[in-house]
Order: structure tokens, then sequence, then C-alpha cells
């Protein structure tokens, strides 16, 4: 492959592993309505298999006349609960399908990244060859440029680093929003226990997303400035839960106008992504534009 076809090839990976993330959670989402319909689906094949056979309902309807009336009834139910499930089944296999793809395509990829990172090597020990030749203003040059080129290296790895913190945070808080609806299942249908079960282990999962939206901060303020403000508020969790408790407790849908707002920590956690993810595209461009000026130096050498 030639440097700009590398490129090209390497700009698929984020746009593949967005869309595989993606992919993760509508699967997830499909096998949880898969589970609740083979549920159903059980259930409704039970009522038929009641109606069939010698129960006390299937007596009931018999003595009111209405057995073979039920019969179709409860049959229909169940061949409509079949289909729903045959076509969730059908989604999540086309969802399995196309993630296996991108994984073979990401797999692919590593391929391009090492012949990247090959060139990259290639190309500064044929600049080392070529320096004793250089002009003055070609070497002043060269050495500008690699100085750039460095810059723009550690800024990527630093972009990196603060994303995969962003993308951590993220699950910490879905996990706690999980933890929350769980902790309102129980208050209408579980026992004490269960409730006090499900209220430490929101406290938990609100305490590992403490930890990392403290790093998160830490590496923001350390490295990157941002165009938008964004305010990384961890008060947002405690306010989620306070909100949670309300409405669990007290039976109160309009939790939200007893606690004060502050800012939403998830959707602010979503802004410096896309913003850093735009700061990470541009960098790699100027880092391509650097490289193909070194390799013209290069050429320059090389044909004299």
């Amino acid at each position: 492959m030639t440097l700009q076809e590398l490129r090209e090839r390497l700009a698929e990976r984020a746009p593949l592993e967005a869309e595989r993330e993606a992919l993760f959670s509508q699967k997830s989402a499909l096998e949880e309505r898969l589970q609740r319909e083979k549920i159903n689906l059980e259930y409704e094949r039970t009522d038929v298999q009641d109606m069939e056979n010698n129960t006390l309902k299937s007596l009931f309807y018999a003595a009111i006349g209405k057995k073979e009336e039920r019969l179709r009834k409860e049959e229909d139910e169940a061949e409509a609960a079949e289909r729903q499930y045959q076509s969730t089944q059908k989604e999540l296999e086309t969802v399995n399908a196309r993630i296996r793809r991108i994984e073979f395509e990401l797999r692919e990829l590593k391929r391009a990244e090492r012949d990247y990172e090959l060139f990259a090597k290639d190309l500064q020990a044929k600049l080392e060859a070529i320096s004793p030749l250089l002009s003055e203003e070609d070497a002043i040059t060269m050495a500008r440029l690699q100085k750039e080129l460095d810059e723009q290296k550690q800024h990527q790895a630093c972009f990196a680093r603060i994303t995969e913190a962003g993308k951590q945070l993220n699950k910490s808080i879905v996990s706690v929003d999980e933890a929350l609806e769980e902790m309102y299942y129980e208050s209408q249908h579980g026992s004490v226990f269960t409730r006090q079960e499900r209220y430490r282990e929101v406290e938990a999962r609100k305490q590992v997303a403490l930890i990392q939206t403290t790093r998160f901060m830490e590496l923001l303020s350390k490295n990157v400035s941002f165009q938008n403000e964004y305010c990384v508020d961890p008060d947002s969790l405690q306010t989620r839960i306070q909100r949670a408790l309300i409405r669990c407790y007290n039976n109160t849908p309009n939790a939200d106008c007893m606690i004060p707002d502050v800012p939403n920590l998830s959707l602010n956690v979503a802004g410096i992504l896309s913003e850093l993810e735009q700061k990470t595209e541009r960098s790699k461009r100027h880092q391509a534009e650097i490289e193909s000026r070194l390799s013209q130096l290069l050429e320059k050498y090389q044909t004299t």
C-alpha cells in the first residue's frame, strides 16, 4: 500500500469501533427482550395446553360453551408470541453477524497499522541517513518538522488516554442507572432485604463512578483545553440517586422539582469525547501533512 492508502485505511478504525459499540448496546437490549419474549411464549403455550387438557380452566369454558372460542384465542396469542420471538431472534442474529464482520475488519486493520509503523520507522531511518547531505535550510526544516511530528504523536497519545477514561466513566454512569432501575423495581415488588441490597449496589457503583470521574477530571485539567465549556460535576450522580429515592419511596412523580439541578454528567462527558475525537482527527491530518513533507524532503535527496 502507498502512504495515502494506509492513511485512508486507518481512518476506517474510528467509525468501525463506534458502530461496534452501538451494536453491543443493541445486542444487550435484544438479548433482554428475547428473554422476556421467551418467558411470554412459554406462558402462552401453557395457556393453550391448559385449554387442550382437562384442567379446571378448560372445564370451566366447556361448561359455559366457549371452550373452542377460548382455545382459538389462546392459540392466536401463542402464535403471535412465537412470531415476535422469532423476529427478535432474527434481529439478534443479524446484529451478531455484523459484530463478527466488524471484528474481522478491525483485525485486518491491524495489518495496516503494522505497515504504517514500519513506514514511520523506515522514514525516520532514511532521514537520519541523509542528514549529513542536507543543506542548512533543509536541516532546519527537517528538525522543525520532526519536532512537530513528535508533538502530534504526544497529543494523540494524550487524547487516547482521556478518551479511554471518558468511555470507562460513561460505562460506570450507565451501570449506576441500571442499578437505579433495579432499585425502583424492588421498591415496588421486593422485600425490605432486597431493597436494601439494591440500594447498597447503587452506592457501590456510584463510588466506582466517582473514582473514575476524579481521574477523568485530572486528565482533562492537566492536558486539554476545549472550545466549549463543560462542567464535569460528580454531584450529578448523587442528584440522580436522590431523585430515584423520592420516586421509589415517596411515590412522587415530580421528584425533579424537589432536587436542585446540576449539570448532566453523562451529556457533558459525551460532549468532551466528541470534541476529543475532533481534536484527534485534526492532529492525525496534521501528522499526515508533516509525514508527506518529510517524504518529499527525503525524495529530494534520494534523487540527487
